[in-house]
């Protein structure tokens, strides 16, 4: 049944008067009572089941906590008003079925036992083409007793992602689920919970409502502050995944200029010039510690092309580096399991890198896209795929990239691009296809909104030894929210991997950035980088015919 589909580690016994009202209030038929009276929105099936005791890991986003208590929910709705009543998904199948049954949304909670409520409410996104994250989503939540929701968008299962149920057919797109994952369905999903616990809770006076995501989760997110701004009272955002016009093709940069060149470089050779560029930008931060805090002085002071002629050696490997990019020692990237390597730095190898890092250029040599920050970040998008058969390296264009290309601007249901013929100019003509312009208000940016470049970091998570992590960035939040602290910097982020691991060092708030000066041994200063520092973050896109930056 769909209501099962969240399961859960066997309950614990329950202690305590605060397990006793749980129980109380954690029913099908209270949670039904709860639920408020929307215009468009009919409910359907609902399922209520109480969880004692249960702990929760750290992760990235959130530290461990234990001995919480709360109601895991189910609810089934549909809309009334719209036209979507001939495109049902359910969990065994991944196009549409046939035109009489109804599209449902499943929405998922946990609301604390009265007892451990905070008063908040936490929506949480997805990432990829997901519009939620599963488990984890709805952990973190409970960290701060904090009621919290997720949605399947009617994609048919909370594993299902948009990109199974986007194209009925070749030439077509089913607009309606589209439109979940942009905006509509955790817009509801917050809607719903909001109210819900408002009445689930009876002497609550105020619910503070706020938002966490990262990548897809991230766009989601300022998709709803952008619409709903008032629905929610802060926001953490993490990597939101914007501009996809410029972004999705950006993937296959690497690729284009591989297959153009004529070299795919390995893992290994990749490996090489990653350790290379941490040992020379590492201290330009004014700590020598792994992580380049310092990326735009790395660009403007350091090339690749210092280690051309120099050795790398790489053991055979059994699969792919995880993370949000390659470590600074020994990992591997792109896929699969590959061979031992060792050879030297080449001219062709120094300029797939140099590709990564500058940024696409067209045939007339004008600037397409930024490129990746020196370092580790993005270095597993350059290194080509290995062939077992052949036992060679290639260029492959798959993944969120080619399924956007594919199918958001092709509306084909293929996950697989051929890059024959593609060039630069090819790249350029997919982005000006995509890209919709438009303008954003700047004024008073700085009374909501904060921006943040965390060192080190890969996608959604550490990619560098000891570079510090914001792991409790909702905790930042309620204190500006509630309190008036607005963040100048991140404060006591959590160093999660190396050797300074747990200890704790500020994120500085771009455009400021990390200076380690003098004895400074515990915090770095955060200081505001010259004119040409500051110019790298915003390289010419000559190229594109359109303000790109907006006032920036």
């Amino acid at each position: 049944m769909r209501l099962d589909s969240l399961a859960l580690p066997a309950q614990l016994a329950a202690t305590g008067a605060s397990a006793a009202a749980l129980s109380t209030v954690c029913t099908s038929s209270y949670v039904t009572d709860s639920l408020p009276s929307i215009v468009g929105i009919e409910f359907g099936s609902v399922s209520a089941a109480p969880v004692y005791n249960y702990s929760v890991a750290a992760g990235n986003s959130y530290p461990s906590v234990s001995g919480r208590n709360f109601c895991n929910i189910s609810v089934a709705y549909s809309h009334t008003l719209k036209n979507d009543n001939v495109r049902a998904r359910f969990q065994s199948e991944t196009k549409p079925s046939p035109a009489n049954a109804t599209l449902k949304v499943y929405v998922y909670y946990y609301l604390p036992a009265p007892s451990q409520w905070s008063s908040h409410f936490l929506a949480t996104g997805g990432g990829g083409y997901s519009i939620n994250s599963g488990l984890s989503g709805l952990e973190g939540g409970l960290v701060y007793n904090a009621a919290v929701g997720l949605t399947d968008g009617g994609f048919g299962s909370l594993t299902t992602v948009l990109t199974d149920v986007l194209i009925p057919a070749n030439g077509t797109m089913d607009w309606d689920l589209l439109v979940n994952l942009a905006y509509l369905s955790i817009h509801e999903m917050t809607e719903i919970g909001t109210a819900m616990a408002t009445n689930f809770y009876t002497n609550t006076s105020k619910v503070y409502t706020y938002y966490q995501g990262c990548s897809e989760g991230g766009r989601e997110g300022w998709s709803q502050v952008q619409r709903y701004g008032t629905q929610y009272d802060g926001a953490v955002i993490g990597a939101p995944a914007v501009r996809q016009a410029f972004q999705q093709p950006h993937h296959f940069w690497p690729q284009i200029q591989q297959t153009v060149a004529g070299y795919v470089p390995n893992t290994c050779e990749i490996q090489k010039l990653v350790n290379d560029t941490i040992d020379a930008c590492d201290a330009l931060d004014g700590r020598k510690d792994g992580v380049i805090g310092r990326t735009d002085l790395c660009r403007l002071h350091y090339n690749a092309s210092s280690s051309i002629c120099k050795t790398y050696s790489c053991a055979a490997s059994s699969g792919s580096g995880g993370g949000g990019g390659m470590g600074p020692v020994g990992a591997s990237g792109g896929s699969g399991a590959t061979p031992a390597k060792n050879g030297s730095i080449t001219a062709k190898i120094v300029a797939a890198w140099n590709a990564l890092i500058d940024g696409p250029y067209d045939s007339k040599g004008r600037h397409l896209y930024v490129g990746f920050q020196p370092g580790n970040q993005g270095a597993s998008d350059v290194a080509g795929s290995y062939n077992s058969t052949s036992s060679t390296y290639y260029a492959s264009a798959s993944g969120l990239g080619g399924q956007w290309i594919d199918m958001f601007l092709n509306e084909i249901d293929s996950e697989d691009l051929s890059l024959e013929g593609v060039t630069a100019d090819t790249l350029r003509a997919w982005i000006l296809q995509g890209y919709q312009n438009y303008e954003q208000g700047i004024d008073a940016l700085g009374d909501f909104y904060k921006l943040f470049l965390v060192p080190g970091a890969g996608h959604c998570s550490p990619a560098a030894d000891n570079g510090p992590f914001p792991q409790t960035m909702i905790g930042s939040i309620i204190d500006w929210v509630e309190h008036g602290v607005a963040p100048e910097k991140v404060p006591n982020a959590t160093i999660l991997q190396g050797d300074l691991e747990g200890t704790r060092q500020d994120i500085c708030a771009f455009p400021t950035r990390p200076e380690w000066k003098g004895n400074a041994t515990v915090q770095p200063e955060c200081v505001w980088p010259d004119r040409e520092a500051l110019a790298a973050w915003y390289p010419t896109l000559d190229s594109i015919p359109l303000s790109v930056y907006g006032l920036a």
